[in-house]
């Protein structure tokens, strides 16, 4: 169904209460009867199929409850050759482990191993639920992988410096063995993925599965630093009815609290710093400053920032004016030097950007979900691609929906979906058997059971890594909003009939298109008169108390008419909103939505002064009973190509303005015709002529001898000789005297070479020489084999006396091998002497397929925008056959597939990327080739900090938020 509704979630939550057990011997659980796991290595329990409950002594003297679900056959032949991949599977907020018979049938019928997890404070796991604290449950899953590693025996390990499959070490090492792990569960289920990944020092996870979790539990819960009523009380509901908690106040009262983070009166269930919170949140109105750090500390986006990755910044905030009470029993690492959050003891930093190398994360998310909003999801993406990760976004039609406060526009329905298959992406991606096609793209489910799927990079929304904050990025339709005035306070509760908001019609639509990515408004919210603003600095963070005269309350959101609706309003799109708090300027994205735009709809801004998502959070400040707000709203709005796919580039059609061309550098030449569209280059010179602007070629194309052939490759640089005729000029040795590379393949002298893979080459250079002697010699020459295939990771090989190399392709694919050869006698200076490289081109085959990829490209490398001509045109078919379909994959998230054996892309951001051909004949036989482009970072293009964006509406509270955290676990689904 296309929502999880409230009610159904706290039935589940309360009727697993029942199943609570006391604990014996530890505190939290009853202690399962003792069971002997299976082993290989002792020939025990091998035959599999069974489940049982494992309840360890966790590091702060709690239970540490899970289930073990073993394969349906342990296959002990096979053990070191990936039979049993490990899955661990997390429950939602308020929910257990999975101890049914037939739990997880599909997964163990495929070999795998489960354990599902009663996470901390839930199920039979003892201590206090504190929303995935990377010091309470992060070392309790750290010690389930630790368990697992020394008492499953069977389980499957990867040696990470090879990739290939090997035996069981004795622990797992970052970059040498390490046990092959993958990980799902949704909400609070997708909270832990990121948890472990955060504090798991040993890099134990390959695939992830996150679905409908946080980014910054600040954002989830208090927007704005508007706390989410509604959510947040639903959150403590399901939360205090399914937690562990005991409630043995004659415990308490004897001193015999046992849990370091509990309070007096509780020694598990929630913390009493998620009730603390509550409720001065609930009686100030906002969450208190501490709270803010402590959910933050519990969210990817305090790492994020921690190992200087992209996150989702907050506006700044001060001290509490009255510290929270249970303060003690809330650390949070110290701020570094720096400014930036710290790492503390439990968080693994500081990490490279490719310290996620190899780690595949595939994010789901529901575009109904009104507690973890698309932008969570996004910036969860932007900071793990950052990491190196291989991450992916995809979109569906369910998610956290509060029941009365949201009205879904049309009949629930998982239609319209992006399709996914977990287990199968557990298959292609844990065990190896596919590839990450999907990598660096998003697909989005629209409103009309349709979804569009297109590169992250492409995405009109905040793209750090590009250098673009929230609606800077080209593209964007930005529209001016005019003076409005919206109510404020009680007297927008009590003056508006039925909760309507203030409208800002935006346009109708006159051609079809798309809304789809992170709208980002910028606007000036101030009193009616200015006089507020006059007497006070309304744009400072201010404590509680100092409000007053400054604090408005605005929700923000997009209305989305329908064509022919008779509909008198504007229907908020999945009921997504955004709160922005105070006087001043404002510069802040909305949520995420994705709709495909018909002719006829009309678009329009909504500014409510009071919402029932946020029931109660209204603005106290009697001194603003209205506000002015004016400013510009940048929209994501794509138009649609002939083939129906997005085209930002007559984005303005589709609301009826004039098409300007895209001009991304503002130099005044059209992105179509600018032969550097993000680098500005008004006169469009280019000296080579290559089509690359001169402001943007990082090829040294200096030609002094006018010949057409580069300086750096010319080997006569001064005496035109575009036949490169090693003859024409003198170099520095002897008069004529050039260096000719003359390289053999299994004897024979040739440019091409086809074979069946495995094919073994010998390449020999003995024949290399001065090109006017007679009696060629090599004089100390030395030798730079290339094989142009993976064995090749450096520009060139190591630089050897022998004349020969062996070498064997066991892959399919074109290769393109040379042989450098150098003077090293001495005799003349090294800088003078051209090195003429032969190029061989090696076809490997596949031997039941004749049918041969080849492709080739005219520029490897060089900086962002960078433009690459791709040539499959020498592939071939089978003899009999013809080539019907070329498709290639660009490696950046897009791709083209038609009969054109030739296409240019251009690569818009930094990164090293794999495109690929594959060309199919008529009888379906398929062959691939790939090569290598490395784009570097646009020169001048330093990446904006994204510490330092204004990104104005208050200072967020998050304490209340982290009940509703605890909510979102309560909306319990299956997510195995």
């Amino acid at each position: 169904m296309k929502h999880l509704h409230l009610g159904v979630a706290m039935g589940a939550a309360l009727s697993c209460l029942a199943a609570v057990g006391h604990a014996q011997d530890l505190p939290g659980s009853e202690s399962p009867a003792p069971v002997v796991n299976a082993s290989c290595e002792t020939d025990t329990e091998t035959t599999g199929g069974r489940h049982y409950h494992v309840v360890l002594e966790a590091p702060d003297g709690f239970a540490n409850s899970f289930e073990v679900f073993e394969p349906d056959s342990i296959d002990c032949a096979n053990a070191s050759n990936g039979a049993h991949p490990l899955i661990l599977q997390g429950h939602g907020y308020g929910g257990s482990r999975n101890t049914a018979d037939n739990g997880f049938s599909s997964y163990r019928a495929s070999g795998y191993a489960v354990i599902s997890i009663d996470q901390r404070g839930f199920g039979e796991s003892g201590g206090t639920v504190r929303t995935m604290d990377p010091e309470a449950e992060g070392q309790y899953l750290n010690q389930i992988l630790d368990w697992a590693e020394q008492n499953l025996d069977y389980l499957a390990w990867r040696d990470e410096s090879t990739g290939q499959w090997t035996s069981r070490a004795e622990t797992s090492t970052p970059d040498g063995a390490n046990l092959v792990v993958g990980a799902t569960g949704g909400s609070y289920g997708g909270g832990y993925q990121l948890l472990l990944l955060m504090t798991d020092a040993k890099k134990r996870l390959d695939v992830l599965q996150p679905d409908i979790t946080w980014h910054d539990l600040r954002y989830a819960l208090n927007p704005g630093d508007t706390v989410k009523t509604l959510w947040s009380l639903a959150l403590v509901g399901i939360g205090e009815a399914s937690g562990n908690a005991s409630l043995d106040l004659a415990l308490a009262a004897l001193g015999q609290q046992s849990d370091p983070f509990a309070g007096p009166l509780l020694g598990d269930g929630q913390d009493p710093f998620i009730k603390e919170t509550v409720v001065r949140g609930a009686s100030l109105n906002e969450f208190p400053r501490a709270a803010l750090d402590w959910f933050r500390y519990h969210s990817l986006s305090h790492w994020c920032e921690a190992n200087n990755l992209p996150f989702r910044p907050y506006v700044p905030y001060g001290p509490d004016a009255v510290p929270m009470g249970f303060a003690g029993a809330n650390p949070v690492p110290a701020t570094g030097s720096d400014g930036r959050a710290g790492l503390g003891d439990f968080l693994v930093g500081p990490v490279s950007s490719d310290y996620l190398d190899g780690v595949d994360i595939f994010i789901t998310q529901g575009m109904p979900d009104t507690l973890f909003t698309l932008t969570e999801a996004w910036w969860n993406t932007q900071c793990l691609a950052a990491a190196g990760a291989n991450v992916t976004l995809s979109t569906h039609n369910g998610g956290h929906v509060l029941p009365f406060a949201q009205a879904p526009d049309s009949q629930a329905s998982e239609s319209g979906s992006c399709a996914f298959d977990r287990q199968q992406i557990f298959d292609d991606l844990l065990r190896g058997n596919g590839t990450d096609s999907g990598v660096n793209t998003v697909c989005f489910a629209l409103g009309d059971d349709t979804s569009v799927t297109i590169a992250e990079a492409d995405v009109l929304a905040p793209q750090p890594e590009q250098g673009f904050e929230g609606g800077e990025k080209p593209g964007f339709t930005r529209i001016d909003v005019p003076a409005t005035t919206v109510r404020n306070g009680t007297l927008g509760i009590t003056g508006i009939a039925g909760n309507l908001p203030a409208e800002v019609p935006l346009g109708t639509v006159a051609e079809e298109g798309l809304l789809m990515g992170l709208p980002h408004l910028d606007v000036t919210i101030s009193s009616l008169a200015g006089g507020n603003e006059a007497v006070q600095d309304c744009s400072a963070p201010l404590v509680p108390t100092a409000r007053l005269g400054c604090d408005s309350i605005t929700y923000v959101g997009l209305g989305l008419r329908k064509a022919g609706s008779q509909v008198p309003n504007y229907p908020l799109i999945d009921d997504q909103l955004h709160p922005i708090r105070g006087l001043g300027t404002h510069s802040v994205d909305l949520v995420g939505v994705a709709e495909r735009l018909e002719v006829g709809d009309e678009l329009a801004l909504l500014f409510f002064p009071q919402h029932t998502q946020f029931f109660g959070s209204f603005s106290r400040d009697a001194t603003i009973p209205a506000v002015s707000i004016t400013g510009s709203v940048a929209l994501p709005i794509y138009d649609l190509a002939e083939d129906g796919s997005p085209d930002v580039t007559r984005a303005a059609a589709v609301l009826g303005g004039d098409v300007v061309p895209l001009d991304s550098d503002g130099d005044g030449v059209a992105d179509e015709q600018d032969n550097c569209p993000m680098v500005s280059n008004p006169g469009q010179d280019d000296t080579d002529g290559d089509g690359t602007g001169d402001a943007c070629d990082s090829q040294d194309d200096t030609d002094s001898d006018n010949d057409g052939v580069r300086d750096e490759i010319d080997n006569c640089p001064s005496t035109p000789n575009p036949d490169q005729d090693p003859a024409a000029c003198e170099n520095g040795n002897e008069p004529g005297e050039d260096i000719v590379a003359v390289m053999t393949v299994n004897g024979q002298q040739t440019s091409m070479v086809e074979a069946e893979a495995p094919f073994t080459v010998e390449f020999n250079a003995q024949d290399s020489g001065y090109s006017n002697r007679d009696n060629i010699e090599s004089d100390g020459f030395m030798y730079q084999f290339v094989f142009g295939d993976e064995a090749s990771a450096e520009e060139f090989m190591p630089a050897t006396t022998s004349e020969t190399a062996t070498h064997t392709y066991d892959k399919a694919g074109t290769y393109h091998a040379y042989v450098v050869v150098s003077d090293a006698d001495g005799k003349a200076d090294q800088s003078e002497i051209t090195v003429i490289r032969t190029t061989l081109t090696v076809t490997v085959t596949n031997p039941d397929n004749g049918t041969v990829a080849q492709l080739s490209i005219d520029r490897s490398e060089g900086p962002a925008p960078l433009r690459v001509e791709f040539d499959g045109s020498a592939s071939f078919a089978a003899q009999g056959r013809n080539i019907v379909s070329y498709a290639f994959d660009f490696g950046d998230g897009s791709s083209v597939e038609g009969t054109d054996s030739i296409v240019v892309h251009t690569y818009t951001r930094a990164g090293e990327f794999e495109p690929s051909l594959t060309v199919t004949d008529d009888q379906g036989g398929t062959s691939q080739a790939k090569i290598t482009v490395a784009v570097a970072p646009t020169p001048g293009g330093e990446p904006n900090n994204p510490a330092e964006r204004n990104s104005s509406g208050g200072s967020g509270s998050l304490g209340w938020l982290s009940v509703l955290v605890l909510l979102l676990a309560g909306l319990r689904r299956r997510w195995v």
